[in-house]
């Protein structure tokens, strides 16, 4: 029978290096997941306070469009609530402001974690 020059080596580095690999890939999943949910509270901001400036008062509607940008995404948020998680208000210098929440859960070490997206548009008056 023949022995390998280098012995066991090759499956303790194996061993040792197998879990640090999988929680590479698992962390990178993840952290991708989580800018994938970012860009698409960032957008259904933009929708809301877009809507906002451009129907002053309109909060319903403003409202509903944050809500389809976030259902016509791919990404599955099924945590969303639009009447907690979208918050509006018209500032006194005329801007229309957006903030929606997420509530991240996927990440069970660190716990939940809330990603937000913000936007303001200048309200124009259209006659």
């Amino acid at each position: 029978m023949m022995r390998s020059e280098q012995g066991s080596a090759p499956v303790v580095s194996l061993v040792l290096l197998m879990p640090l690999l999988a929680l590479l890939v698992f962390g990178l999943n993840a952290y991708s997941q989580m800018a994938d949910i970012a860009n698409v509270t960032e957008e259904a901001a933009r929708g809301g306070a877009r809507w906002l400036a451009l129907h002053p008062g309109d909060w319903a509607g403003a409202r509903m469009r944050a809500t389809e940008v976030i259902q016509g995404s791919f990404t599955p948020m099924d945590d969303f609530t639009p009447e907690t998680d979208v918050v509006l208000e018209e500032t006194a210098d005329g801007y229309a402001h957006c903030t929606v929440n997420y509530r991240y859960r996927a990440v069970a070490i660190v716990g939940p974690a809330t990603i937000r997206g913000e936007a303001f548009f200048k309200q124009e008056v259209v006659p």
